[in-house]
C-alpha cells in the first residue's frame, strides 16, 4: 500500500485522474451539518493564509484499471466538487480567466485529443455512485438538473442543499469582498491538502473500507452488509445486484421505512425460524 509521506495539495492529487465511486458505497450523505462545518474551516485556513487539512483519502488503483476508486473520503470530495462548481458558475462570465481555467481543469476531464481552442469538456473528473450518478454529472456539467432529480432519495436533496448552500455564500464573499475574494477563496482550496493512501491489492481494499468511516458518519449496519455482499456476488452480476438493493431501500424509505431496521427483523425471523425448527426436530 502507497502512503503519501507529505500532504499532497488538491490540484495534485485531481490531476490527469478519473474517481469513481464504487458501486459498494453507500451514497451521497452528508447533510448541511457536515457541509457547513467543512465550509467555515476553509474559511478559517483562508484567514490564516493557509490551505485547508482535508483528512485522508483512501483510494484503490488496480493496475488494470485507468479509473481510481475512493475507498473513503467520497463524502469529502463529492462536496468540494460542489463548492468548486457553486464558484464556477458566479465567475464563469467574468475576466477571472486564469481561475476559470483552473477550476475547470480540477472538475473536468480533458481531452487532449480535442485541440478546438472553443472546445470546453462538460465530463465530471468523479462519478459518484449509481443513486446519484445522473443528478451530479447534470449539476456539475452545467445542465438543467431538475428533471434528474427524485425527491424521494435522500442523497438527492443532501446534492440540491449542498449546492444552494455554497451558491449563497459564494453570493455574499462576492457581495462583500468582489470577484477577488472569491479567487482568494478558490486559492485556498486548491492548496488545501489530503493525505493520500493508494491500495493496489483487493484485500488492502477491503481490509481499509472495513476499518474506516468518512468523517462524522458512522458506516450503518445496511452499508456493512451491503459491503460484504458486493464481494460475493460475481463481477458480471454486481450491477443487477446494487440495483435490487437499491430497489428494496427506495421501497422501503418510500414508505418512511429504514432498511437497518428491515434487516434486523428479517434476520431476526431466519433465526427464529430455525429456533423453531429445531426445537420441532428434538420433539421427534
Amino acid at each position: 500500500m502507497k502512503v503519501s509521506q507529505e500532504p499532497q495539495k488538491l490540484s495534485s492529487i485531481l490531476e490527469d485522474k478519473y474517481f469513481k465511486v464504487p458501486l459498494y458505497q453507500r451514497e451521497y450523505s452528508w447533510t448541511l451539518n457536515e457541509v457547513s462545518d467543512l465550509y467555515y474551516d476553509i474559511l478559517e485556513s483562508l484567514k490564516e493564509e493557509e490551505g485547508h487539512f482535508f483528512g485522508s483519502l483512501l483510494l484503490y488503483k488496480p493496475e488494470s484499471k485507468k479509473e481510481v476508486e475512493i475507498v473513503d473520503g467520497q463524502q469529502r470530495l463529492t462536496t468540494i466538487f460542489l463548492l468548486l462548481y457553486a464558484i464556477l458558475k458566479e465567475i464563469e462570465f467574468s475576466n477571472k480567466t486564469k481561475a476559470i481555467d483552473k477550476i475547470r481543469s480540477l472538475l473536468f476531464v480533458v481531452d487532449s485529443n480535442n485541440l478546438a481552442e472553443d472546445f470546453i469538456s462538460t465530463e465530471p473528473r468523479l462519478e459518484t455512485g449509481k443513486r446519484d450518478k445522473k443528478l451530479f454529472k447534470a449539476i456539475i456539467s452545467g445542465k438543467d438538473y431538475e428533471s434528474y432529480k427524485d425527491g424521494r432519495k435522500k442523497s438527492h436533496k443532501n446534492l440540491n442543499n449542498t449546492l444552494d448552500f455554497f451558491s449563497e455564500r459564494i453570493a455574499e464573499i462576492k457581495k462583500d469582498k468582489g470577484l477577488e475574494g472569491v479567487v482568494d477563496l478558490t486559492q485556498s482550496i486548491i492548496k488545501s491538502e489530503f493525505i493520500v493512501m493508494t491500495a493496489e491489492k483487493e484485500s488492502d481494499r477491503l481490509l481499509l473500507f472495513k476499518t474506516i468511516n468518512s468523517r462524522g458518519l458512522e458506516l450503518t449496519q445496511a452499508d456493512m452488509i451491503k459491503n460484504e455482499l458486493c464481494h460475493c456476488v460475481l463481477e458480471e452480476e454486481i450491477d443487477d445486484f446494487v440495483e435490487q438493493w437499491d430497489e428494496i431501500r427506495g421501497e422501503l424509505e418510500k414508505n418512511s421505512g429504514n432498511l437497518d431496521t428491515f434487516l434486523f427483523h428479517y434476520i431476526n425471523s431466519i433465526d427464529e425460524a430455525q429456533d423453531l425448527r429445531r426445537e420441532k426436530d428434538k420433539k421427534r
